[in-house]
């Protein structure tokens, strides 16, 4: 599968106590380019305490880059165990939810838990998928462009919409 839209940007939510919240316009923008369904999965990110997001096109991307990691692991003698983990963590760890035509969606309970969102989301977008940070997580991670990123999001210098990232 050809990508042919990258979520780009970065936005504030709000949640409610049944877990559901809105999309910001940078995301529903790519969606409805890529998108065939009205479904979005959820999922654990590789390395960092977020949910991972895309749509269901975007599997196919996963699949070959997981394939990909697989071989290159192979011939350097990595153990099996570390190709199934990562199977198991993209595919297994994952819940589908649909999505409003507004943008309204329910974070799956399972993810939600794991991403530790409360009541205020962080969306960033990533490229061929987004994520969903619970902001003082963010704001304790290792990676000080995104500290400044969450920041500034919940700064008063922020749009109201959203922002673009540089």
């Amino acid at each position: 599968m050809a990508i042919d839209a990258f979520f780009c940007g970065f936005a504030v939510g709000t949640v409610d106590s049944d877990g559901r919240t809105r999309l910001p316009p940078f995301v529903l923008r790519v969606l409805q380019r890529r998108c065939r369904t009205s479904q979005l999965i959820f999922g654990s990110h590789e390395i960092a305490p977020c949910i991972n997001a895309y749509d269901e096109g975007y599997e196919a991307v996963l699949y070959a880059d997981i394939e990909r990691r697989r071989l290159r692991e192979e011939s350097a003698g990595i153990p099996a165990a570390v190709h199934h983990s990562r199977v198991r963590r993209t595919f297994g760890l994952a819940e589908m939810a649909g999505f409003d035509p507004d943008g309204g969606v329910a974070l799956p309970p399972m993810m939600r838990r794991r991403g530790r969102i409360g009541g205020l989301a962080l969306f960033i977008g990533v490229g061929g998928s987004f994520e969903i940070w619970n902001p003082e997580l963010a704001r304790a991670a290792d990676d000080a462009q995104l500290r400044e990123l969450t920041e500034f999001a919940f700064s008063d210098a922020a749009p109201e919409e959203e922002e673009k990232v540089p």
